[in-house]
């Protein structure tokens, strides 16, 4: 059972044969990712509902005594595959009857591969933390077994290795590297969510049939690449109209914007009086600064910013004063809008806009005779794509998509579009903005074409190979 005993500590109480145990570890940790990691109200609660299932699966299907954490960790993580129930006998006792009982404790759905990842890097955290804190509850948690490869590789490329300086058995076995018991176990994202990016083609479209305030938003999600939470904690000391310059400001930080003077959770607390863990606010967060460094956004057309200042002139920002808040995206009562709420309007416009797309696809075909097959697979691409739109990231998706595009449009380098892409969208990997960066079969094509111009045999070898691996696929 998860349940929050103050704003943004939740608790765990795991049922052990009808009594109730709390795991006094998880408040302390979860005391530790607030104060010192400043994690987000929502991820925490995630990790409880984690650590919900973990204690009881661990309590109820205990690990097996030559079974290592990193084995047992693989079975619990395939168990969330298939989904499983915890069962146990409780006995039952009347004045005049005795009898047992099968009670069940937890009943687990199967679950999608990203959400047993998120839950998964949950329980590896905490596990980490409790060996940190010197706890030994949980056996296996500590391997004793020394690395000999790690060890090796040290011995060769650290300080002194070139002079044969190596331990002997004795200090190898009391400080030598030893093994992790506790890996990795996260897995690729699916393909389909890598390929969710909301339709380029399809962007001017959703701005048309959007009032100013979705636009905006539309605008920093899909023209900056902002995750929704970083786009509604947009406030009136984030922008500046003359030098034209847009910041995303982390709530819970000391930055400030364009146009502030105090750090912003100062000045939400003292001018406000606002905690950014009640229910108003709490999903309005920056889980990674955007950019990388913190400077102004960087947007991939400079004509959406354009379009993003002036749907800010038409927004009624309403009153700070009346409002209790600096936030410039409000419902019509004042409050702060909610991801929830914005993405309940974004999958109204996705269904308009997939009529449209129809309603198109049909006068174009009744139009044109000759390129009706080109028609056909334009629109089957494109209801494809809107059908594959889970919610407001797949605009942030659209970015990296729009910047794949760009490097097949320009002679710019590819590997320096994709460095200011991972800029602009705050990821400190590049694998991660891979993710992002999709070259599509169209923008391939393109990339090709161009590659081909200096009539270069050798591509023009690939692009034919290219060309037939797509006829095949389809």
């Amino acid at each position: 059972m998860v349940f929050e005993e103050e704003p943004g500590i939740f608790l765990v109480a795991v049922n052990v044969e009808g009594e109730w145990w709390i795991d006094d570890y998880v408040k302390r940790w979860m005391i530790e990712l607030k104060r010192n990691f400043q994690s987000a109200y929502n991820s925490r609660r995630v990790y409880a509902n984690a650590l919900n299932i973990f204690l009881h699966y661990y309590i109820y299907i205990p690990q097996k005594k030559l079974q290592s954490l990193h084995d047992y960790l693989l079975q619990f993580r395939e168990d969330l595959r298939k989904g499983f129930a915890l069962k146990t006998i409780r006995n039952i006792t009347t004045e005049r009857h005795s009898f047992e009982k099968l009670y069940r404790v937890l009943d687990v759905k199967a679950m999608e591969v990203s959400t047993i990842n998120s839950y998964m890097n949950a329980v590896q955290w905490y596990l980490s933390y409790l060996k940190e804190q010197g706890i030994d509850e949980i056996d296996g948690l500590h391997s004793h077994d020394v690395d000999w490869d790690e060890l090796r590789r040290r011995s060769l490329h650290g300080k002194g290795g070139g002079y044969g300086l190596m331990m002997g058995p004795v200090l190898a076995q009391l400080l030598g590297p030893k093994k992790k018991s506790i890996r990795n176990l996260k897995t690729d994202r699916q393909s389909s969510k890598i390929n969710s990016y909301f339709p380029p083609e399809l962007f001017g479209d959703l701005l048309e049939i959007s009032s100013p305030r979705e636009r905006a938003i539309y605008l920093l999600c899909g023209g900056a690449g902002a995750r929704i939470g970083q786009a509604l904690s947009l406030t009136r000391d984030d922008y500046d109209i003359h030098s034209r310059e847009i910041y995303i400001v982390d709530p819970l930080s000391d930055e400030q914007g364009p146009s502030g003077t105090i750090g912003r959770s100062r000045l939400l607390t003292e001018q406000y009086g606002i905690n950014m863990e009640e229910k108003t606010y709490k999903q309005l967060a920056c889980k990674y600064p955007i950019p990388l460094q913190y400077t102004e956004l960087l947007w991939i057309d400079i004509d959406h910013k354009d379009e993003f200042f002036r749907a800010l002139v038409n927004i009624n920002k309403g009153n700070p004063t009346q409002n209790g808040h600096p936030f410039i995206f409000n419902t019509k009562s004042g409050k702060v809008v909610t991801p929830n709420e914005a993405y309940r309007t974004f999958r109204t416009k996705i269904k308009i806009l997939q009529k449209k797309v129809h309603q198109e696809w049909l006068k174009k075909r009744s139009e044109s005779k000759d390129d009706r097959a080109c028609i056909d697979e334009e629109y089957n691409y494109l209801s494809k794509q809107l059908n594959k739109v889970e919610g407001l990231h797949s605009l942030r998706h659209m970015y990296g998509v729009m910047w794949a595009d760009y490097a097949a449009s320009t002679n710019y380098d590819l590997y320096d579009l994709q460095l200011l892409c991972q800029f602009g969208m705050g990821h400190k990997s590049m694998a991660s903005v891979l993710t992002y960066f999709t070259l599509r079969q169209k923008t391939r094509d393109k990339l090709m074409e161009k590659l081909s111009i200096s009539n270069n045999v050798y591509f023009e070898k690939k692009i034919h190979e290219v060309k037939r691996y797509w006829q095949r696929s389809k």
